[in-house]
């Protein structure tokens, strides 16, 4: 095996650097810098079928969705971050639609005990009633500390009976069998 030891090594002006050939294995004894990215620390999921309803109303205002008044909970999950310096990344899908016609659908994304939503995302029905909507929404935070933490999502909308995951007027309340599912996935990694 032969040693080759220098700073820098530099590519040609518009040429990629190429260290081995397709099929090597490069070994770094060190710690390997300057590649960016992260590194996934852990992923917790909650998959949510079944099919839920509710009355308390979320404002489609100008104003911050309040965790105890508005909207209903749905779906939370609880991580326990590994560092305090690691970023959450928490990913909610919610399937949704409301007794009311046109209505704006809201999905908010709550924290622990802390009043005012982290994240909103919202989606206007169809002018029918009863039309599902899929609500995506992603937000990310830094965990801040090692200790458990809760993400609660709550569903609404200004008016009429919000239906999780189901519909009213279709026999059964869900589609497809129930196979559709909302949920909530939180992915703690380093920057």
């Amino acid at each position: 095996m032969s040693e080759i030891k220098v700073d820098k090594l530099s590519p040609q002006s518009d040429v990629a650097l190429e260290i081995g050939d397709s099929g090597d294995t490069i070994t770094c004894s060190g710690t390997a810098v300057g590649f960016g990215g992260g590194k996934v620390l852990q992923i917790v999921y909650d998959l949510d079928g079944d099919d839920a309803s509710g009355t308390t109303a979320i404002p489609a205002d100008d104003s911050i969705p309040q965790q105890s008044s508005e909207g209903d909970l749905y779906m939370s999950r609880t991580i326990t971050p590994t560092s305090a310096t690691s970023v959450l990344r928490i990913d909610v899908l919610t399937i949704i639609t409301s007794s009311a016609s046109n209505q704006i659908m809201i999905t908010a994304l709550f924290k622990d005990s802390t009043e005012n939503a982290l994240a909103v995302a919202w989606m206007t029905e169809t002018p029918d009633t009863n039309q599902q909507v899929a609500i995506s929404l992603t937000h990310h935070i830094v965990a801040g500390s090692t200790s458990e933490q809760t993400f609660k999502v709550h569903c609404g909308a200004p008016s009429g009976t919000t239906y999780f995951n189901s519909r009213t007027s279709y026999p059964g309340g869900q589609m497809f069998g129930g196979i559709p599912q909302s949920s909530i996935t939180i992915t703690e990694y380093t920057p």
